[in-house]
């Protein structure tokens, strides 16, 4: 049985050969909250105060409503590109070069899975991005990264398997979706 990613309102799904998600973490970046929220502001499903992130093997099989999928970056210098439904607003999948094309982060809660996602998360990332109050509670067993610019640490918590894929990977899925929309919100903007 495949991995099926789908939009809320069921226009849009990403179909990849069986896989698990390989690695969980909680992310506290402004970056993630920021291109939540303003999903959320265009009709999305509501933005989690600390985001919870799955990343999965790109190796997709099938997909369902190209036409309305779309790439979106938060700035001209954004490294990270989300696939947002541009009817539901939730956010099928994320790409950055740090996952050389190997995986795909996608977001629990902001798209539906066919897969059983209670992986524990491996760490929570990035949490000096965290300005609000309070800090949602982190369980004691999971590790706490300020920066996570630490090669170590990237090594320790994304040491993910480079399989190679027999299918298309979501960076050569991208330039067959709607043009990239940039948005262009400054750092730290509300949305």
């Amino acid at each position: 049985m495949g991995f099926d990613i789908r939009c809320t309102c069921g226009r849009c799904a990403i179909s990849l050969r069986p896989a698990f998600p390989q690695l969980s973490l909680l992310c506290g970046c402004e970056d993630c909250r920021q291109a939540l929220a303003w999903g959320a502001a265009q009709g999305g499903r509501s933005a989690d105060p600390l985001p919870h992130l799955f990343y999965i093997r790109s190796d997709i099989t099938k997909v369902k409503g190209l036409e309305f999928m779309q790439p979106v970056q938060l700035r001209g210098e954004a490294k990270s590109t989300r696939v947002y439904c541009t009817t539901c607003y939730a956010v099928l999948a994320v790409d950055h070069p740090g996952y050389q094309d190997h995986v795909f982060m996608f977001f629990k809660g902001h798209c539906d899975t066919s897969s059983d996602l209670t992986l524990k998360p491996s760490a929570a990332i990035y949490m000096n991005d965290y300005r609000d109050k309070p800090i949602p509670d982190i369980p004691a067993d999971i590790p706490v990264l300020q920066s996570f610019q630490d090669p170590k640490d990237q090594k320790r918590f994304c040491a993910l398997p480079a399989e190679p894929a027999e299918g298309q990977s979501l960076r050569e899925l991208i330039p067959n979706m709607q043009p990239l929309r940039v948005l262009n919100l400054a750092k730290g903007a509300a949305v």
